[in-house]
């Protein structure tokens, strides 16, 4: 069992063992002294984590028990990043004809390049 205040992180695995044992628990209070004993319940706080896990074990499968970074997703992937540098470098590069053409108009000697 964990040290009170720490932390626990649970893999996959053991997300599932748990729900299932939960699940094959048939008395009132038969889930308490589980939960206790996994460390996901003390005394006074509820086994909201078991509720969130039997969450994502019915809308998404096993697969949604296991672990994923923390944090906010990032907006765009490597890839996306990517694309978007090439298409404000190709706009950059396709405006230059225009700038050059409008330059040379205006200085008068378009006639002589074309």
């Amino acid at each position: 069992m964990p040290k009170p205040g720490k932390r626990r992180r649970f893999s996959a695995a053991e997300e599932l063992r748990i729900v299932r044992e939960a699940a094959a628990c048939t008395q009132r209070g038969d889930i308490e002294p589980l939960l206790r004993r996994e460390g996901i319940c003390r005394e006074g706080i509820d086994g909201t984590l078991l509720t969130a896990w039997r969450k994502q074990l019915a809308l998404h499968g096993s697969e949604a028990l296991a672990a994923r970074k923390p944090g906010r997703k990032p907006k765009q992937d490597a890839k996306d990043r990517r694309i978007a540098e090439l298409e404000k470098r190709s706009a950059r590069l396709e405006g230059k004809p225009r700038n050059i053409i409008r330059h040379l108009s205006s200085a008068g000697n378009l006639g002589e390049v074309l």
